[in-house]
């Protein structure tokens, strides 16, 4: 458990956390073993999930890597189906941080925020 100065607001240590997940995930895939592609912010409209688009993206990202004898790094949300979409295309996770949302709040709103996670995925050069 990380400790934290007493003046800091909680969004500033939520953002402190997930900010580090983030810069550690970068910080291991900018290596100067190999090239690498990183994959961020990738994102399916409600309304055209469960079709195949995420599993495309996905593909489009892992065949550009394989152009280029590129490992791959994923960085992601919570969500079982874009973890399974990139599992699918040979990623592994490697890292995940889960916060309680409700211990950084600042107002409430009626009903808990619940748990979030990040997960920091790699998939090896020709995979």
């Amino acid at each position: 458990k990380t400790s934290y100065a007493p003046t800091e607001r909680p969004l500033d240590r939520l953002n402190s956390i997930t900010s580090g997940h983030m810069s550690v995930t970068l910080d291991r895939a900018c290596q100067p073993t190999h090239p690498t592609v990183y994959c961020i912010g990738l994102h399916v409209d409600p309304n055209f999930q469960g079709l195949g688009a995420g599993t495309r993206m996905v593909k489009w990202a892992t065949d550009l890597a394989d152009s280029k004898k590129a490992a791959g790094w994923a960085h992601l949300s919570d969500s079982l189906a874009g973890i399974t979409a990139f599992e699918k295309s040979g990623f592994k996770e490697v890292n995940t941080v889960t916060v309680d949302l409700d211990e950084y709040a600042t107002k409430p709103i009626g009903k808990a925020w619940g748990q979030y996670s990040q997960h920091c995925m790699y998939r090896p050069p020709n995979a």
